[in-house]
């Protein structure tokens, strides 16, 4: 996608931090795979954060300081002079948490918005789903910023339903784009190493989980599907990359349930791939995903999936075909599907193979950008008549 000659498109990203999770990634994987002629920065309401290594050069990052807690009224005219002083053309926010400000800086400078529903207005943790007075009015006005909204993106199929449904935006207003990833990404490096650093012997079966630790991942319940599966194929281990405020007590699950020397908790990495082409069998436990990049990176690395069957999981898992969908809270059902994959070394790999055919098919990150610019471009000649 190129923009029209003689003219350069600039966007603004929206987002609280550039910490480590998916809506950061697919922020960075945007910018960094911006088409000529168009022009992609970042303004993160917040901080800026370790995501901001993986940000090609000339990309500007904007910091705004905003609190954790609390209401910065001046924020969105701050943002507003951010928009008129760099000539934005768009600015798109990411996830509810950035949607107010966002638009109300968008409608002071006159800027077209556009907003990136990573998941569902209603969040996903108990925390986040309390019914407090100052939640609820937040919520409310975040419907009615949805309706300055030139366009908004869905990364799901399920959320998009959710924006029509929970939200009352007009299905026409909406366009599902899944997230992709860049398929043509460097080799993995020392896989020596990474067996040496945990003492992996040759007929070990790895399973691979790539997340943050934290509540909305349900990891409880995987090391629970481990400790049983277990039972039955000895040989499985588990690596966990990622950190998180669940470690400590995840760590203390796995001891108590007998883990300890099969699971190795590994933190925030900078060679996940690594790790994914060591493996044999990717797992995610989570209670609600929009669409996971971490899944989507294990595919495309040819390895079979074990997931729950929440959120846009069963969008890119096909089941039975590049692995198995469980219900969430199923323990006893992902142990079986661990069981079932651990044993059978040929489905596996037939499995593996159809799950890199799918991310070549359908979740290639060039598609998605020219997907994102299009629209774009739709929005600035819809706003030009």
């Amino acid at each position: 996608m190129t923009a029209p000659r003689g003219s350069e498109v600039r966007i603004l990203h929206v987002i609280e931090t550039l910490d480590v999770g998916g809506a950061e990634a697919v922020v960075a994987n945007m910018v960094n795979q911006a088409s000529p002629g168009f022009r992609a920065d970042i303004c993160c309401l917040m901080r800026s954060g370790p995501i901001a290594a993986r940000i090609r050069p000339g990309v500007e990052i904007i910091e705004m300081g905003k609190a954790m807690q609390g209401n910065d009224y001046r924020l969105p005219f701050r943002l507003a002079r951010v928009l008129r002083s760099r000539n934005i053309d768009i600015v798109q926010s990411h996830d509810w948490g950035t949607l107010l400000e966002t638009v109300a800086a968008a409608t002071l400078a006159g800027t077209t918005a556009i907003h990136m529903a990573h998941g569902p207005l209603n969040q996903y943790s108990p925390a986040d789903r309390r019914t407090s007075l100052k939640r609820r009015i937040r919520r409310k006005a975040e419907r009615l910023a949805s309706l300055k909204l030139s366009r908004v993106i869905a990364v799901s199929d399920i959320v998009r339903r959710g924006l029509v449904e929970d939200v009352g935006i007009p299905a026409g207003k909406i366009s599902l784009i899944h997230n992709g990833i860049d398929l043509s990404a460097a080799p993995p490096g020392d896989l020596a190493a990474r067996r040496k650093e945990l003492g992996l012997s040759p007929d070990d079966v790895l399973l691979v989980s790539v997340g943050r630790l934290a509540e909305i991942k349900n990891y409880g319940l995987l090391l629970d599907a481990l400790a049983r599966a277990a039972t039955e194929v000895p040989t499985l281990k588990l690596v966990m990359v990622g950190d998180g405020p669940e470690r400590s007590r995840l760590e203390a699950r796995a001891a108590r349930l007998g883990l300890s020397g099969r699971v190795h908790f590994l933190g925030a990495r900078d060679d996940v791939r690594d790790w994914l082409a060591l493996g044999h069998i990717f797992v995610l436990s989570s209670l609600y995903e929009g669409v996971s990049l971490a899944l989507l990176e294990a595919m495309a690395a040819g390895l079979p999936a074990v997931v729950t069957r929440v959120g846009g999981n069963p969008e890119v898992v096909t089941d039975g075909e590049c692995g198995l969908l469980v219900e969430s809270g199923d323990a006893d059902g992902f142990a079986r599907a661990l069981v079932t994959l651990a044993r059978e070394g040929e489905l596996r790999a037939r499995m593996g193979r159809a799950a890199r055919a799918r991310m070549e098919a359908e979740f290639d990150l060039k598609k998605a950008v020219k997907q994102y610019e299009e629209i774009y471009l739709q929005c600035l000649r819809r706003a030009g008549d």
